[in-house]
């Protein structure tokens, strides 16, 4: 039997209820330095997840330091963002156009390890580990899972649906 390493774990993203830099929905805690990310035509694309390394306590193939940024619209507009940049204590507004991006529900995520292929019920936002895909289990060859959000009304959660409940997934090659 193959001993698991660091690099079979997944990653659940559950509902915490303390206040931590790691959360989905709201405004981000993006440092000024980094401009808001845009669509093709403009538009300030919605903000779905940041998501701050050092708050993972495992070891895992994920930065020890850093924090990612999620921003979407579809599947032709969407931004990852990583930076190393000291985050700031206010979260940052999107600039108020006609086209300022949907603001989901604040909703703050701490992380749970998980053996790879554990998948109980949705929402079930994950990192890392196998995609657990509904449709094509073979997504995207030669990258693996880095984010998956699963559509999330829940009173408690962002209050995103992707489609007829679907799921956003982020694929990343492994050198990357």
């Amino acid at each position: 039997m193959k001993k698991k390493t660091h690099s079979d774990k997944a990653i659940r993203l559950i509902k915490s209820q303390q206040k931590c830099l790691t959360k989905f929905g709201g405004c981000p805690n993006l440092p000024e330095s980094i401009e808001w990310p845009v669509s093709v035509d403009g538009s300030e694309l919605d903000f779905l997840a940041q998501i701050h390394f050092p708050e993972i306590n495992a070891k895992t193939k994920l930065p020890t330091t850093g924090t990612l940024f999620v921003f979407y619209s579809n599947s032709e507009n969407w931004k990852i963002i990583y930076t190393e940049e000291v985050l700031p204590e206010a979260a940052r507004v999107p600039e108020k156009k006609d086209n300022t991006p949907f603001l989901y529900r604040e909703s703050f995520r701490k992380f749970k390890t998980l053996s790879s292929k554990q998948c109980n019920s949705a929402p079930y936002h994950q990192m890392l580990g196998e995609p657990y895909c509904i449709q094509d289990n073979n997504m995207y060859p030669g990258h693996e899972l880095l984010l998956r959000l699963d559509s999330d009304w829940r009173i408690d959660g962002p209050g995103w649906i992707w489609g007829d409940a679907g799921i956003i997934y982020f694929f990343i090659k492994p050198a990357d």
